[in-house]
């Protein structure tokens, strides 16, 4: 794309703030919810399929990591969970009916409705969702979440990534499990959905501990974007 191309495309989207990224985001979620990938989500989902335990293993281990991934799943059960950010496909889903997850989304309302619509059903019926912007603190979760956080693929569409690391490490209580994934940084112009935050992993792994986490492992996939996983616990 020109230099041009961009001008006119950047000035028809409004300037580069979370809300116009917001408006890019559903946009893109929508066509998501129109695609084959959405439809083999959606069998899962309605089927009762342990989708949580799929994408740890599609996206966070290694095979031969069935002992890590089961004690990941126990300490799961019967515990607080939230998961941050997941658009129209939340995970952490199915492990206490009596103990229902909590999802924050800001887009969620918006995914809601266009489900109901569409679907005649809601993916986050099962779980407690907030739909707000994840940087905004929530004073009730503090310090609640005794099982696990995951986020995956959501901190980098925000400007404001640094209060959403700074809101996690406020709600995850002590042995709380940190399950993350994020694209740290796309190149010198990113497009209106994506934001950059470091160019060096280890920036962002010195930060995580400084919010109270231990580092038990982690990983990137691509240092070239780069990209950074990370499983760690609230000390």
């Amino acid at each position: 794309m020109s230099v041009i191309s961009r001008i006119i495309k950047a000035a028809k989207q409004g300037p580069k703030i979370w809300e116009n990224s917001q408006i890019y985001e559903f946009k893109h979620s929508r066509l998501f919810m129109e695609s084959a990938h959405y439809d083999a989500y959606l069998e899962s989902y309605k089927s009762g399929e342990p989708i949580f335990e799929q994408a740890l293993r599609v996206h966070f281990f290694p095979e031969g990591s069935d002992d890590e991934i089961a004690a990941l799943l126990d300490h799961a059960r019967e515990r607080n969970n939230l998961e941050i950010g997941p658009s129209c496909a939340p995970v952490i889903l199915g492990f206490d009916a009596a103990i229902p997850p909590t999802i924050i989304e800001p887009m969620g309302e918006k995914v809601v409705e266009h489900q109901r619509e569409k679907f005649g059903f809601d993916v986050f019926e099962k779980a407690r969702l907030l739909s707000i912007d994840a940087a905004k603190p929530v004073a009730e979760l503090e310090g609640t979440v005794d099982g696990v956080i995951y986020v995956r693929n959501c901190i980098d569409h925000s400007p404001k990534w640094p209060f959403i690391m700074s809101n996690i490490a406020r709600y995850a209580a002590p042995g709380c499990r940190l399950i993350f994934w994020s694209e740290m940084n796309h190149g010198p112009e990113p497009d209106m959905g994506h934001y950059n935050m470091t160019d060096d992993i280890n920036d962002f792994l010195r930060f995580t501990e400084a919010l109270g986490f231990r580092i038990d492992r982690h990983f990137s996939n691509d240092p070239a974007l780069p990209d950074l996983g990370i499983i760690a616990t609230k000390i």
